[in-house]
């Protein structure tokens, strides 16, 4: 798993590493699932509307990417990756026990069939989503 940045908001195959000796934070993570390093699936925030989706898209070639599916809309923000240690401290290296963090802040629009008040102010409700993954040895 690798954390990075999409630098092409809607394009996946645009992925960047964040670099050696870089806090690895960034809009984009990269999983292999094999040891295959051709084939692997990249998570990213495409903020190329204003609506902010989190997609998907896989490669099976390292170059030919699937249609990128939608899996969130409305993210707020623009940080969603970060590789972090069991304490919570967020790393500069690709160590092996790294722990990687998503999060999610996005809005909701809370009364979906009208305007509430002028022009629609606190017509939406915040979200958080946070949850840690990390890989485990490969047989």
């Amino acid at each position: 798993m690798n954390v990075g940045s999409v630098t092409t908001s809607s394009d996946p195959s645009s992925f960047t590493l964040t670099g050696p000796a870089n806090k690895n934070v960034g809009n984009a993570l990269q999983i292999f699932p094999s040891t295959n390093v051709n084939v692997w699936t990249v998570y990213y925030l495409d903020s190329s509307t204003a609506t902010n989706y989190l997609k998907m898209s896989s490669t099976l070639d390292g170059t030919t990417f699937s249609a990128p599916v939608s899996l969130a809309s409305y993210i707020t923000n623009q940080i969603v990756f970060t590789a972090e240690d069991c304490f919570e401290n967020i790393l500069t290296n690709d160590a092996f026990n790294r722990v990687i963090r998503m999060e999610l802040d996005f809005y909701q629009w809370e009364y979906p069939v009208g305007f509430v008040g002028s022009g629609g102010a606190n017509a939406y409700d915040f979200y958080r989503l946070t949850t840690r993954i990390t890989c485990r040895q490969i047989d």
